[in-house]
């Protein structure tokens, strides 16, 4: 499907490349108010800020994942946790009149606008921890192997179902780009900690 990031027609603010999407449009304002301070018993004036999301939309399609070697369709509906990673696009300013209404004001003060889009685009390497069962017979591709290489894999499909010790998710990007940010601070500290260790064992020898 085609996205138009809060119904703006602009080229700019359109995508036909996702297969799973979330963007918001967030308005943050800013003003001054008069107030008395009871400890000093004077009128002081303080910056206030507030931020508050305006409009926003999501969606998510089933998606066909390849290794090279072969392709298996993934249930990207039935997964609860979906990391689509940074912002891909944000924009201060609306594209034309076609995008959704500028927020108003709730206390007089300045406004600050902000667009963004998180999405998986199709070809984003992306780390998937699932149940894998085979798909229903009405599902699979038709045809034989010379018409179609990745049939075998056509039969199988990842879905979204938690397994002890395993929870079922889709995060953008590789294994190792997953799961080297998850490292623990024990982790980083796992040489000196050996260090430690070492000096301890020569002070008692």
């Amino acid at each position: 499907p085609i996205l138009h990031v809060d119904g703006c027609t602009a080229p700019t603010w359109t995508f036909d490349d996702l297969v799973a999407w979330h963007w918001s449009y967030v308005c943050t304002e800013t003003w001054t108010e008069r107030y008395y301070d009871h400890e000093s018993k004077t009128w002081k004036t303080r910056t206030r800020s507030e931020t508050r999301t305006i409009r926003s939309g999501n969606h998510a399609t089933d998606f066909m994942v390849h290794d090279g070697t072969g392709g298996m369709a993934v249930k990207l509906t039935t997964f609860e946790r979906v990391d689509m990673g940074s912002q891909i696009w944000n924009r201060k300013r609306r594209g034309d009149n076609t995008c959704g209404p500028y927020a108003k004001s709730r206390h007089g003060g300045s406004l600050k606008h902000n667009w963004s889009l998180t999405a998986l685009r199709k070809g984003d390497p992306a780390y998937i921890m699932a149940r894998i069962k085979s798909r229903h017979h009405d599902e699979i591709p038709k045809g034989n192997v010379g018409f179609n290489a990745t049939r075998v894999h056509h039969t199988l499909e990842a879905v979204g179902e938690d397994a002890p010790r395993r929870r079922a998710k889709i995060s953008k990007g590789n294994e190792f780009s997953v799961l080297s940010a998850k490292n623990s601070s024990a982790s980083r500290l796992g040489p000196w900690i050996l260090l430690i260790v070492g000096a301890m064992a020569l002070m008692l020898v």
